[in-house]
């Protein structure tokens, strides 16, 4: 029987290419399969001279299947029936269903095919689970892996050959000693290259073997691939006793839960590349912030000294014979000027708010209460909400006066909040659950007295001691127990870690609910108050939170966190909860998984919200909780627990999977500390149109498709191009030769009057595509994976309309999501601002994708389905409103809306259009936006921010009150 080496040698067909060393060892790898009748895939086969030697080694061989992209592979054709020929992408859905056609399965598969690291990978991820067991997948030319052209480098985390060592570990899993599954070791090539890994699967990986270029992986049944039992020989053991009676016995790993270098999220050299380009990306930032800084210093100087010159001037002015006697000319031209800007706003305000009729009365009873002050308060109060929110500005109220003001209980207060107490017509007991663990004697105290300071009196307090060594701690906690026999103490007798502790605390309880305490934090005294309310207003809860605050070293109140309504999709990027958190525990009592500790708060919560229904999370606006700031703690050190950030991400991954299934979806780590996103894996047929109204304006539309064609990684999509009435050659010319450079853009003529609604749902109708993305002519992609992430958004059964996160082209924000309400309208928050994540805010981070109640049109993306069954885009508005009104119909109809921060494009907002908004529009807002403009509160902001500002900020009576 001739060796492979031989059979080469004779070849005188097709060409085909191997290396030396291959021949020699796909002899000894082959040989056990010469003489079985096997199935061989070969993806990459050039002149397909491979095939025929192959077929010549394997005699028996049942079927010999090659592919390949390039399509002059259609004309190679085969004596033998044997050999088949699929012309396409072996890694693209299409190319898969033939080749299975085919054969279902194969015993061995060789991928020859592009070299790039990312396409082995998708290979190996397609197709190992298509081999037989006792099988081999062999991916050849592995030194490419080594060179960046092939996405690679000796150090690159995604190469090919780091993909195969990570194999290696997976084969010895049942000896690391912590609570990871298989493919979580790849989740790092599952997010770089968009992979999805079987357990499974991983399970039936034998062996992994290298020889020069080449990685050879064996398959066998995963009960075939584990240590098994330990086998003893012999009798004699004098110098090391003991092995006698160690028969039989199956490997126990030690456990590795303290080892840092097993806990880690993402492997050190993964790591290093995600921190790099954090670091490269904050270097730019500081450069220009340090340019910017020097540009306003020396503006600064020069209006300083223009504002002195100024100052002279006016001080001579007014000391002026001429100023004074002009006096009453200046007065009287004032009030003419009021009078015409109240004349002319007069009508339409107030069409706005009820006609002429509603408002007499108001008016004179007003009149009549405060006199001409109070009708002029209320105009400017009017004018305001009519007018366009601010994004200059002033410096805000402190928080401390704010607290002051607003948020604290005076005596008067305490009894307004004891009768409600008494008007409850439920009092359920809520147990106070709080584990400890070495506590600072003095917070421990201050902690459990704001528990006994409640003004609602039905509460247990459940402690569990996780073996603490300060003896004093011991003392505090029984002084209390026989003080307060609502206090009660289980003092466990070995540390167990946060999860274990708080699961003991809740062994104790005896409530219908249960309210979440650390050690060292506090609660508001009206807390379990307000908890109880809002159980009362809200008969179906099963979840409920609150806002809250921090106390800094000196343990003044700071850094207030207002929360939206429950946000599902922002509750995957940040464990926005946080404190307080109190769940209903009488359909039986959830646990706290331990192997979540550091993020234990927010894997139970998200693991009761999985199960729930919108309406059963309930969200009370009020600030009652103090969370403290000290060096141990996460509230002012976030990286003094980094381990929870694995620990993080395990628990939102179980939350998708419990939500939606881990097959299309999973998280990944977000770009900062503590957050996450969603990776989809979705259907390489999914297509996409992508629809542009235009004007001309050719050098911003040419931009925009540029970007989208040259930038996106998803390239199955389609363009259509708007043509609204263009007049300029230049821009015919353009839409002549895009067409003919790129098959799929398409003009279609829109000889109509501007209609903004008229023309996306005309751009509709002319669409093939599953998803609609409704894009402005002057935006441009920043993000290559922008549409996926649009895309796997707007697939989710639960979401109707997704937004982008837009730049200006000084990198601020033009749209985080639109506050419906904002500046008495609709506003887009945090315009302007940079788009950072600091954490520090008021409200949540502009740049983590979160749930909103409206986007902007200037980037907004909806399947066809949802398009259509919510009727398209209003045409009775013409220039601006209908992007929000389809999303507030979108919220209606049980759909959240998504502004997505991983979709990123830059918008020079305007350009191609005035900033007009026809009367007609405000109009159709009034009917439309409602209950949100004016009777409700948007949902997704917050009622203690201010409407009237568009950087988030806490300024006068909270709404909610």
């Amino acid at each position: 029987m001739n060796s492979l080496f031989e059979l080469y040698s004779q070849h005188q067909g097709k060409v085909s290419d191997k290396w030396s060393i291959y021949l020699s060892e796909y002899d000894r790898i082959f040989s056990p399969y010469r003489e079985l009748p096997v199935s061989i895939l070969e993806i990459g086969i050039q002149n397909g001279g491979s095939l025929e030697i192959w077929s010549k080694y394997f005699n028996n061989a049942s079927v010999f299947v090659g592919c390949d992209i390039n399509p002059q592979c259609a004309v190679l054709e085969y004596e033998d029936p044997r050999i088949n020929v699929v012309v396409g992408d072996a890694n693209s859905d299409s190319s898969e269903n033939h080749i299975l056609g085919l054969s279902p399965t194969f015993d061995i598969i060789i991928d020859d095919g592009s070299h790039t690291s990312g396409d082995i990978a998708k290979a190996f991820s397609r197709y190992f689970c298509k081999i037989k067991e006792g099988g081999v997948f062999v991916a050849e030319d592995l030194h490419c892996s080594y060179w960046q052209e092939w996405e690679g480098g000796i150090y690159y985390p995604y190469s090919s050959i780091a993909f195969f060592k990570r194999l290696a570990d997976i084969v010895n899993y049942e000896h690391w000693g912590v609570d990871k599954s298989r493919d979580q070791l790849l989740k790092g090539f599952s997010a770089e290259y968009g992979l999805a890994f079987s357990e499974d699967d991983l399970a039936e990986i034998h062996s992994v073997e290298f020889f020069n270029s080449v990685c050879v992986v064996h398959k066998r049944q995963s009960s075939q691939n584990v240590l098994g039992k330990r086998h003893i020989a012999g009798a004699d053991e004098k110098v090391v006793p003991g092995h006698l009676g160690l028969m039989s016995e199956l490997s126990a790993p030690p456990s590795q839960r303290q080892n840092t270098w097993s806990l880690m999220s993402r492997a050190p050299e993964e790591e290093w590349a995600v921190i790099s380009s954090q670091l490269a990306g904050r270097n730019i930032e500081v450069n220009k912030l340090t340019e910017t800084v020097a540009e306003l210093q020396a503006s600064f100087a020069q209006l300083q000294t223009h504002a002195d010159k100024l100052t002279d001037d006016i001080s001579q002015l007014r000391n002026s014979t001429s100023w004074r006697l002009t006096f009453p000319i200046r007065f009287a031209s004032r009030q003419i000027k009021r009078c015409v800007l109240l004349m002319r706003r007069a009508p339409l305000m107030l069409k706005l708010d009820g006609g002429v009729r509603h408002n007499a009365g108001r008016v004179l009873a007003l009149y009549k209460r405060e006199g001409i002050p109070g009708l002029k308060r209320a105009f400017l109060a009017l004018s305001a909400a009519k007018g366009v929110s601010s994004s200059s500005d002033p410096l805000p109220v402190e928080y401390s006066r704010w607290v002051e003001q607003y948020d604290t209980i005076t005596e008067d207060g305490r009894v307004q909040l004891r009768a409600r107490y008494d008007q409850l017509a439920s009092k359920p007991k809520i147990s106070v659950v709080m584990p400890t663990y070495n506590p600072n004697p003095v917070w421990l105290t201050e902690a459990i007295e704001s528990v006994r300071k409640q003004l609602y009196l039905n509460w247990e307090l459940c402690i569990a001691d996780d073996a603490s060594k300060d003896p004093k701690v011991r003392e505090i906690l029984e002084r209390y127990m026989r003080e307060d026999a609502r206090i009660k103490v289980v003092f466990r007798e070995q540390n167990g870690h946060i999860s274990a502790a708080s699961n003991s605390a809740l062994g104790i309880a005896s409530g219908d609910w249960v309210a979440l305490l650390d050690h060292d934090d506090l609660l508001t005294e009206h807390a379990l108050l307000e908890i109880a309310e809002a159980i009362q207003n809200s008969p179906n809860a099963k979840l409920v939170y609150s806002d809250e605050d921090k106390l800094d070293t000196k343990g003044d109140r700071c850094l207030p966190f207002c929360k939206p309504d429950w946000s599902p999709h922002l509750a995957c990027s940040q464990a926005y909860l946080g404190h307080l958190v109190v769940f209903n525990i009488s359909d039986g009592i959830p646990s706290f998984d331990e192997d979540a500790v550091g993020a234990q708060d927010y894997d139970l919560w998200l693991t009761i919200a999985s199960k729930l229904k919108s309406e059963e999370i309930v969200h009370v606006p009020k600030i009652l909780y103090h969370w403290r700031m000290h060096q141990e703690s996460t509230a002012s050190n976030p990286e003094s627990k980094n381990y929870a950030d694995s620990a993080g991400l395990l628990a939102v991954n179980k939350f998708v999977s419990n939500v939606y299934g881990s097959e299309s979806v999973s998280a990944v780590n977000g770009d900062h500390l503590f957050t996450y996103k969603l990776k989809f894996k979705l259907s390489d047929s999914l297509k996409y149109s992508i629809v542009i109204p235009t004007k001309d304006k050719v050098d911003l539309l040419s931009e925009c498709i540029d970007s989208v064609i040259h930038k996106s990684t998803c390239q199955n999509f389609e363009i259509i191009i708007l043509d609204n009435n263009s007049t300029e050659i230049d821009t015919f010319k353009y839409f002549e030769y895009i067409q003919k450079a790129d098959n799929r853009v398409r003009v279609v003529t829109a000889a109509f009057e501007f209609n903004w609604s008229k023309l996306n749902n005309l751009g509709a109708l002319y669409s093939s595509g599953d998803v609609l993305v409704f894009l402005n002519n002057d935006t441009s992609v920043i993000s290559p994976d922008w549409l996926e992430n649009l895309g796997g958004y707007a697939s989710l059964a639960d979401v109707g309309v997704v937004g982008a996160l837009l730049l200006f082209a000084d990198g601020s924000i033009q749209h985080s999501g639109v506050v419906v309400g904002m500046g008495g309208w609709a506003d887009h928050v945090y315009h302007a601002q940079a788009a950072a994540h600091t954490g520090a805010g008021p409200f949540v981070s502009p740049v983590l994708t979160r749930n909103v109640l409206a986007v902007t049109g200037a980037c907004m993306a909806m399947t066809r389905r949802k398009f259509d069954s919510l009727g398209g885009f209003d045409e009775n508005f013409i220039i601006c409103g209908s992007d929000v009104e389809i999303c507030l119909r979108a919220v209606k109809a049980g759909l959240y809306n998504v502004m997505c921060a991983d979709a990123r494009l830059h918008h020079f907002e305007s350009k191609t259009r005035s900033s007009y908004v026809p009367e007609n529009d405000f109009e159709q807002s009034v009917l439309k936006y409602a209950p949100y403009r004016v009777e409700r509160t948007d949902p997704y902001f917050n009622p203690n921010l201010s409407l009237q500002f568009k950087t988030p900020r806490i300024e006068g009576a909270p709404r909610a009150s």
